[in-house]
């Protein structure tokens, strides 16, 4: 177990370090921003393929439905950061994520040079300019990843769907595609209350132990379940709810046993 974990800790790190100087020479070399981002979305794509690969994550990714040459407001439940690292290895996209988490070491570095779409949903004043950046990335050509619970879970639930975000979907005639996130077994057993936390990152979990943890971690089963095409409309709230309903309808949730 000790060999396992030196050897991913290394892997990590040199991966980690190809990605930086990777993104650093994209800045110095490409000048235009548009063909930066679709590089960068491209790079950032199999580096996380090859960090799943090194920290044992086995991902499988079922349902089809969609048009691989569209670009789409793709909206997910969200247990863990682990979610960008599977979608964005099938999906390159850009990602919609917290303020916060740009402010978080180690964490919102990687999210900063793989050009994160940040958001600070403390100041509500700040909505119209965030949906219109999302805007720009959608008719530019780019998916974009919106969670719209706005936190991680304990996996025991899903929260309620933000709407706000789903405008650009809306201001823009793109397609919403919801995917269902579901890590199905760790360490070859079901997820349940005693191994979740490897996985699952929510409440004041840290970034570094965190990782640090799961990389001791035997194995990982993740399911990616592409729920079909919401298509776009002018009521963002029936977008989101439905949206809601086809991840709901798939979401295995992580049960609380009842003492009786």
């Amino acid at each position: 177990m000790k060999c396992l974990f030196a050897t991913r800790l290394l892997l990590t790190a040199c991966l980690m370090l190809s990605f930086f100087m990777s993104m650093m020479a994209i800045s110095l070399i490409i000048l235009n921003s548009h063909l930066r981002s679709r590089v960068v979305s491209c790079v950032a794509s199999i580096f996380c393929r090859s960090c799943l690969y090194c920290i044992g994550i086995e991902l499988s990714v079922v349902g089809e439905g969609y048009d691989r040459d569209k670009q789409y407001l793709i909206v997910a439940n969200h247990l863990s950061y682990l979610d960008v690292l599977c979608i964005s290895s099938v999906m390159p996209s850009l990602f919609v994520t917290s303020i916060e988490i740009a402010e978080s070491a180690g964490l919102g570095w990687l999210c900063k040079l793989g050009r994160c779409i940040f958001v600070d949903r403390r100041k509500i004043w700040n909505l119209k300019s965030e949906i219109t950046e999302i805007e720009r990335s959608l008719v530019g050509g780019f998916n974009v990843v919106v969670f719209p619970e706005s936190t991680t879970t304990d996996g025991s639930s899903m929260l309620p769907f933000k709407s706000s975000l789903i405008q650009a979907a809306v201001n823009t005639s793109v397609d919403v595609l919801p995917i269902c996130i579901n890590y199905r077994k760790i360490n070859n057993m079901e997820t349940s209350l005693d191994t979740r936390d490897y996985v699952f990152w929510y409440g004041d979990m840290t970034f570094a132990p965190h990782l640090i943890a799961l990389m001791k971690v035997r194995s990982v089963i993740v399911e990616l379940e592409i729920t079909g095409v919401v298509s776009s409309g002018s009521n963002r709230k029936n977008i989101t709810a439905n949206a809601y309903h086809k991840i709901q309808e798939r979401y295995v949730e992580v049960v609380v046993p009842v003492n009786l």
